[in-house]
């Protein structure tokens, strides 16, 4: 988190939002959500990911549709509430 604050400059703002999508599409595909802390990471970077618009929003909503068949796929539950704590930022 760190690293990312040092990229909170705007000509920085794409390098921000992609490091942050890569580190939440870790979390959730190879961390354990169940556990608080990460579940709240997880949905911190998501906002950081979205926060300056950077991103494509083909990408988010791939991202966001992973996030729902996981959790429509898995026994954890943590996967669902994540799923319904996300949006996507409206660009207009």
């Amino acid at each position: 988190l760190s690293y990312l604050k040092t990229l909170a400059q705007s000509e920085l703002y794409k390098r921000q939002s992609l490091v942050s999508l890569e580190l939440f599409q870790t979390i959730v595909c190879h961390g354990d959500i169940r556990e608080p802390s990460l579940f709240s990471l997880a949905t911190k970077l998501w906002g950081l990911a979205q926060k300056h618009g950077e991103l494509d929003t083909k990408i988010m909503v791939r991202c966001l549709n992973g996030v729902k068949s996981k959790a429509a796929a898995s026994t954890i539950r943590e996967y669902t509430e994540l799923a319904s704590k996300l949006s996507l930022e409206s660009r207009t």
